[in-house]
């Protein structure tokens, strides 16, 4: 009996030395995580408030909006490298995600002049504007805006018109994480979660996100899975692509906000956009859909629609990726401007370097 008690009193007591492990592990890479996402950025105090925003490459600039749940970090990731083709990269965090308080700009349209005043910061004159997945609507907003400031738009698997989150994704396994209205702590132990996936279980993770952003058949579905397991650099754009989401709780403020701008978006006169436009959208997109792409590409004059066949929301991973890079590139150098903005070359922002204090 009391040798029974004894391992019972073990075994509890190596359940409870588990927990502090896990715990101590948690609280690290929450630490550690949240220094590399707040180190990675500057700060620019704009006549809308303050913008948080990182810049890579040389050259014409692209302002590129990241999509939901996210922040600067997404676009970095995915940005088809362009900035190694004679680019710069300039990507702010939307109102609402990371340091870019709610306050400088709730709706699409104030974000979009906000980041047309970071561009006053920064001493930009012109960009081509970029819009990935839910930040569609202020990439939109600042083309027609703020037209003069503008020589091309891309558009990638974009929220063009009234968008409300699909169950697939809200009720998924990441979803659950993502769209938590837990407490910050709670969240980002949740996303740790999700990191141990990306880690050392790649095959569920990828089954996991793909199924959540895909409306593919069976057949097709697996095939897609397979082509990216396959692929070492495929499997880094996914754990790139998660990463750039944690940890979470630091960008709690955004998705909510995004959740209700979309759900009310009015019809936008895209027929008032007059600069190059390219529209890329995979046809399965289960998150936001394909009738998005085409509300984009045919109201908007001239625009070009590449639709992507047996694709979902995460166009820049699968057997197509690189024929939709390729796109992207061929565009952005034939509308390219001739003259590069001195500012933009030497560095000069004129910005309010990243601050120790941070969102955590």
């Amino acid at each position: 009996m009391e040798s029974t008690e004894q391992v019972g009193v073990i075994f509890a007591g190596l359940i409870v030395a588990l927990g502090f492990v896990c715990l101590g592990a948690f609280v690290s890479w929450r630490r550690r995580l949240l220094a590399q996402v707040l180190g990675g950025s500057e700060i620019a105090e704009t006549a809308s408030g303050l913008v948080e925003f990182a810049r890579v490459g040389a050259g014409p600039v692209i302002l590129h909006f990241h999509g939901g749940a996210t922040g600067y970090d997404q676009t970095l990731a995915l940005s088809w490298d362009v900035q190694e083709t004679g680019f710069t990269v300039l990507t702010p965090s939307r109102p609402g995600y990371l340091r870019t308080p709610l306050t400088t700009g709730a709706t699409p349209a104030q974000a979009a002049d906000a980041m047309a005043n970071l561009l006053d910061v920064l001493r930009i004159d012109k960009v081509c504007l970029m819009g990935t997945s839910g930040g569609g609507p202020t990439a939109l907003q600042f083309a027609l805006r703020h037209p003069d400031r503008v020589w091309a738009l891309v558009l990638q698997s974009a929220v063009t018109q009234q968008f409300i989150e699909p169950r697939r994704s809200t009720h998924s396994l990441l979803g659950w994480v993502v769209f938590s209205r837990s407490g910050k702590l709670l969240v980002d132990f949740g996303a740790w979660g999700v990191h141990l996936l990306a880690c050392y279980w790649s095959t569920l993770l990828v089954r996991t996100l793909l199924n959540a952003s895909e409306d593919l058949d069976p057949v097709k579905a697996r095939q897609r899975r397979l082509f990216v397991r396959e692929h070492a650099e495929q499997l880094k754009i996914i754990r790139l692509i998660v990463a750039s989401g944690l940890p979470l709780s630091v960008r709690q403020a955004g998705i909510r906000n995004d959740l209700h701008q979309y759900a009310a978006l009015p019809v936008y006169p895209l027929e008032k956009i007059t600069c190059p436009t390219l529209v890329l959208q995979g046809r399965a997109d289960g998150n936001v859909p394909f009738a998005h792409a085409e509300f984009a590409a045919y109201t908007i004059p001239n625009a070009e629609l590449n639709a992507i066949e047996d694709c979902g929301h995460l166009i820049w991973v699968g057997p197509r990726a690189g024929q939709a890079r390729e796109k992207v590139l061929a565009f952005l150098k034939r509308y390219m401007p001739a003259e590069v903005n001195e500012s933009v070359l030497v560095g000069e922002s004129g910005s309010k370097q990243q601050q120790k204090a941070g969102p955590a």
